[in-house]
């Protein structure tokens, strides 16, 4: 199944290439309403372009909440935070965190400093049922420590299988 990151580079095979013909066919005469409770607005462009590329052309979308994937939680246009001030504190107090939580993970610093505000430092704060995203805030998700004390997340994240 494809993996796609959020710089639009593709990883691995479309699901749809996975599909056989009947199953396409089938797909193109109905009327087809992608419905997600986040989309990026950079995804929605991704597929407006691979769709047709399948022949599917009858795709409505319907997301609950769309936003555009550069402004995180901790960019001005959030509204998350009610001073500037108050979002530098934030975010330089999550960052911290975050890289201490992802010391423990296999990769080089650069990697883990990237990554202390969430995948790709996306500064997202979703969470679902079922688990909670990559890149969402580690500080939400990470077990760790942090200046030596034990640090347990409320939406810990479960391991794929």
């Amino acid at each position: 199944m494809n993996r796609t990151h959020r710089s639009g580079r593709l990883t691995g095979r479309c699901a749809l290439d996975e599909l056989d013909d009947s199953t396409k066919d089938w797909l193109r005469t109905r009327r087809l309403i992608l419905v997600t409770c986040i989309a990026y607005n950079q995804g929605i462009e991704r597929l407006q372009r691979r769709l047709p590329e399948h022949g599917l052309t009858n795709v409505e979308y319907a997301p609950m909440y769309q936003r555009d994937g550069t402004a995180g939680c901790f960019h001005p246009a959030s509204g998350v935070f009610s001073s500037p001030q108050e979002c530098e504190d934030a975010e330089t107090l999550a960052a911290e965190i975050g890289y201490e939580l992802l010391r423990t993970k296999d990769w080089d610093e650069d990697t883990k400093r990237r990554n202390a505000l969430g995948y790709g430092n996306d500064q997202g704060l979703s969470v679902f049922f079922y688990n909670t995203p990559t890149s969402t805030l580690p500080i939400f998700w990470a077990k760790g420590y942090y200046r030596g004390q034990p640090w347990e997340p409320i939406f810990p994240r479960r391991e794929k299988i």
